[in-house]
């Protein structure tokens, strides 16, 4: 499989299984949470990151490990819950760059601590 078309499913992945289930609460949390127009980037940044550390992986990692992208999608809808739960009573531009940046981190960490898988 081309490297580009396994990325881009890879992407599709991830987007699969965030988007279906954040995609209600960014809509009916719209007016609590007020969305930056640059917070859509929760999609791609730790997505980003994740598939960077897994291209320059010397460690030799599986076809096995490429179910982390599943758990870091997953990840995204509960940043979202805890935007709408704060709402307000934090600075909202702080707390979305804090989230972006957390999940980032956690692609980081997710590539770092998952050990090699058998295929």
């Amino acid at each position: 499989m081309d490297l580009f078309a396994l990325i881009a499913y890879l992407w599709f992945l991830h987007l699969y299984v965030a988007f279906p289930v954040s995609l209600p609460f960014w809509f009916f949390g719209r007016r609590r949470a007020q969305w930056f127009k640059w917070e859509p980037l929760i999609l791609v940044m730790p997505f980003a990151v994740w598939v960077t550390l897994t291209l320059i992986d010397d460690r030799g990692k599986s076809l096995a490990n490429l179910g982390e992208d599943l758990w870091l999608g997953a990840a995204i809808p509960v940043s979202v819950m805890i935007r709408i739960a704060v709402g307000g009573r934090l600075n909202r531009k702080k707390l979305a760059i804090a989230m972006i940046l957390l999940l980032s981190v956690a692609g980081a960490l997710l590539w770092k601590l998952v050990p090699m898988l058998p295929e």
